[in-house]
């Protein structure tokens, strides 16, 4: 079984800046719904 956090995306932004989620982000992938990979 995969573990797996839930968090706001909005509560990183303010914690961590715009710079450092969009690098975390950038190698995010959901196979199962290409959909949600678009975060502009």
């Amino acid at each position: 079984m995969n573990d797996c956090i839930a968090v706001n995306i909005q509560d990183m932004l303010k914690a961590i800046g715009e710079e450092k989620l969009l690098k975390l982000l950038s190698d995010f992938s959901c196979p199962l719904n290409k959909e949600v990979e678009d975060f502009e």
